[in-house]
């Protein structure tokens, strides 16, 4: 435990099953891990072979005891040390076998666990030892051995640093010093070979061999200062967003905001753009260290070099450079989005085009495609109208993956819209087929419906640029009468078939006729072709067509002429035949049962125009009667 804490070690947690600890490191702005096993080197019972082997992208400490059984020395350790090393080993493992205590050392920390032992805990071990002694007896015992306690702690920790080869001995027989034992570290690889601890305590001489490790391995690493300030997923994001932005705009700048000291950090050190004092920059010039080397890379590809790349071939390349980087997968990921955005790639994964993902969230499958890149007037157009007439906004500035995104979302569009557009303008035309309607015009809400189809029409066969092109210079009258067309067509269109224009047949037969009730006719019949010409932007078709149905009912209703009391006359009823066929005749009615009646079946499908004059009819037959109107449902 006091080794442990030597070495900063405190809360190591619970051993793996080859008998590791797994202990996080944070090297050069890194997260790195090293595994750390405590035992005696010399003994193959203890620590086998596999508990000397490091994990991938780790570093791993094998730690013995500054102690060893009786007829044991440090020469057995370094003697299977030497062994694993003769076999050609290259582990990235490093062993560290410290100076062995002395006789009265090994004494101080037998007193001293013992008194731990009697003196830790809750009190009553202590206090059933102890239970000889009176009551003051034992205050004063217990403060006398807790001051013997902490003072063979300090001796025992000073040892420990002297054992590990950290400080210089300053009590003599603590720690025994053997010729024959001149380093207490070894390595198992032979790109690198430890460098005594100098000075400090354990801790830090354990902090500054793991960096060494690192370093060894992975020379070029960018240095993020501070190192021991682990780089986060939004600061990697930040930096994208500058470069982004930089290369949106035409001198491929853009001045830096208080995240500066984030994106100064970065993006300098790991050769993605560069922040200076007031600008970030980005380019070519500011991407060297990568740039060509993966130019490089593409020309010696078997594939042409223009075609598509995949993240996990990049990442290759990035790994294969020399020397090392070992850039953290996240890190990495920004290298290989500002090459994407530098040069003009899209993001597509599973043959689809994806938006540009953040630094930590790129797959090896994902693809990085050759963008062709519209002029900014072109972008502007186009963004305008997808927002506006396909309800997808596209961003401020452009860039290879907006591109692709937008050109992709909007194909899809068309391509679900383009079935219910042509639908509608079919409707609409069957529509200006209906008597009373003949006379509306092809402009307004049909000119729309054709304008938006055709668009469509063109759309859904395009991809890429030539769609944004295409997009761009689209004429569909005002683009948020055009968008509401598209996006309502599917149900207008169903509401133009399923009506039933019937009905108004008693409105076109009266408009042909003269005098007040053919105007208010006409009239109801011209602010229904209004409301068909309008756009449904300005006037929804089923507000529309309700309105419609209101005015025609009231002006059927208004054809009754006000009651005008009269002499009790006789009653009449239509026949039998005309009562079981529903249908009113227009002979006159010869009173019967004392009272009048008829009725009439408006079969599904048909219009109420018929019955309503068969009613109109009945009304005026017997102009001094009250007439009940009734219907349902059978």
């Amino acid at each position: 435990r006091l080794v442990a804490e030597g070495f900063g070690l405190a809360g190591l947690g619970p051993v793996n099953l080859l008998g590791a600890h797994t202990h996080p490191v944070v090297w050069r702005g890194s997260r790195r891990e090293v595994d750390l096993v405590f035992g005696n080197v010399r003994d193959a019972g203890w620590l086998g072979e596999e508990q000397f082997r490091a994990r991938p992208g780790t570093w791993r400490f094998v730690i013995d005891h500054p102690f060893d059984e009786a007829g044991h020395s440090p020469a057995e350790d370094l003697a299977r040390v030497d062994g694993l090393r003769a076999r050609n080993w290259d582990e990235h493992t490093i062993v560290w076998l410290p100076r062995f205590f002395g006789d009265d050392l090994l004494k101080a920390v037998s007193r001293l666990v013992i008194l731990t032992y009697l003196l830790e805990g809750s009190g009553e071990r202590y206090a059933s030892y102890a239970d000889h002694l009176s009551e003051a007896g034992r205050v004063q015992a217990k403060a006398v051995l807790q001051q013997q306690q902490e003072a063979l702690l300090h001796r025992v920790r000073q040892a420990i640093q002297v054992a590990y080869d950290v400080e210089t001995p300053l009590r003599s027989g603590d720690v025994v010093v053997d010729s024959a034992h001149p380093d207490v570290l070894s390595s198992l690889t032979p790109i690198f070979t430890p460098r005594p601890p100098a000075g400090g305590t354990l801790k830090q001489a354990f902090e500054g061999l793991t960096a060494d490790a690192f370093a060894a391995v992975y020379p070029a690493h960018p240095r993020f200062e501070p190192g021991d300030v682990e780089v986060r997923a939004r600061e990697l994001a930040t930096v994208y967003d500058y470069v982004e932005q930089a290369l949106a705009d035409p001198e491929n700048r853009v001045p830096l905001q208080p995240d500066a000291a984030a994106v100064r950090r970065l993006a300098n050190p790991l050769g993605v753009g560069r922040a200076a004092e007031t600008h970030f920059l980005m380019g070519d010039e500011y991407f060297g260290t990568w740039g060509p080397e993966f130019e490089r890379r593409l020309g010696a590809r078997d594939a042409d070099a223009l075609g598509p790349v995949t993240v996990s071939e990049v990442r290759g390349w990035i790994d294969a450079r020399e020397p090392k980087l070992g850039l953290a997968p996240d890190v990495a990921d920004l290298v290989i989005l500002a090459w994407a955005a530098l040069r003009r790639r899209a993001w597509y994964a599973h043959g689809a085009a994806i938006p540009t993902p953040k630094p930590g969230a790129l797959r090896g499958e994902m693809e990085l495609r050759v963008q062709p890149m519209p002029d900014a007037a072109t972008w502007t157009a186009a963004t305008a109208l997808a927002g506006a007439v396909f309800g997808l906004p596209g961003r401020a500035y452009v860039t290879p993956a907006a591109v692709a995104q937008l050109a992709d979302a909007v194909r899809g569009k068309a391509i679900e819209w383009t079935e219910p557009a042509h639908r509608l303008v079919g409707a609409l035309e069957q529509a200006r087929t209906r008597p009373g309607l003949r006379e509306m015009p092809a402009a307004g809400r049909l000119a729309t419906a054709r304008a938006t189809a055709e668009l469509c029409d063109a759309l859904r066969g395009l991809q890429g640029l030539p769609l944004i092109e295409r997009l761009a210079v689209a004429d569909v009258g005002e683009t948020q009468r055009a968008g509401r067309s598209l996006t309502t067509a599917g149900a207008v269109a169903g509401q133009l078939a399923a009506y039933p224009w019937g009905r108004f047949d008693p409105l076109v037969a009266a408009a042909a006729q003269e005098g007040p009730r053919a105007d208010a006719a006409s009239r109801i019949l011209g602010r229904l072709r209004d409301a068909l010409t309008d756009d449904e932007f300005g006037t929804p078709l089923g507000a529309a067509l309700k309105r419609a149905e209101d005015e025609l009912f009231a002006w059927l209703a208004a054809a009754a002429p006000a009651a005008v009391p009269a002499e009790p006359g006789p009653v009449v009823t239509p026949g039998p035949a005309e009562l079981d066929s529903g249908v009113m005749s227009d002979a006159p009615v010869r009173p019967r049962f004392g009272r009048s009646a008829g009725g009439a079946t408006i079969r599904r499908g048909q219009g109420a125009g018929a019955a309503a004059a068969q009613l109109h009819r009945f009304v005026s037959q017997h102009p001094g009667a009250d007439v009940v109107v009734e219907w349902r449902i059978e």
